[in-house]
């Protein structure tokens, strides 16, 4: 039974606290217990709230991520979340490089749960692109795709 899940992208100001604020919504939605939270894998953004030009995408779909704020993922998190989702293909190499060793497999791509390919399609940060509607879509995919598998 999944306990926990922690998302995780670059600053954790765009696609994490996304993920995070779907996903509550849907386990609410769901009637799931689950603990959750975001991550960054830098500490450029620590203690701010999510880019407000996402946090305003993410509340004309109905979630509300204005009262999340950006952490540096911790050494101790493999220990204390079941599952650690990646947005794309560079966080997965830096998760690497922070836990070299994975048993659990735990860490993977979240749009890997979509088409169940470990070489799935990256969510593009938004936070560069400038396209926060695409993310979130592809975001809302993975996380509901997720839900799915880990419930069946």
């Amino acid at each position: 039974m999944v306990k926990s899940v922690l998302f995780v992208c670059l600053g954790n100001i765009c696609r994490s606290p996304t993920a995070e604020g779907i996903f509550r919504s849907k386990i609410k939605t769901k009637g799931f217990k689950i603990r959750h939270d975001s991550a960054g894998l830098t500490n450029w953004h620590e203690g701010h709230p999510p880019y407000e030009p996402m946090k305003n995408t993410c509340e004309n779909y109905g979630y509300n991520i204005s009262d999340l704020r950006a952490r540096i993922i911790k050494k101790e998190d493999y220990r204390d979340f079941d599952w650690i989702l990646a947005m794309d293909d560079q966080n997965i190499d830096e998760l690497k490089n922070i836990y070299p060793s994975d048993p659990e497999n735990k860490i993977r791509k979240i749009t890997s749960f979509i088409d169940g390919s470990l070489n799935s399609i990256n969510v593009p940060d938004p936070y560069y692109t400038g396209d926060y509607e695409a993310s979130l879509n592809l975001i809302e995919q993975a996380v509901e795709a997720f839900l799915n598998q880990i419930f069946e």
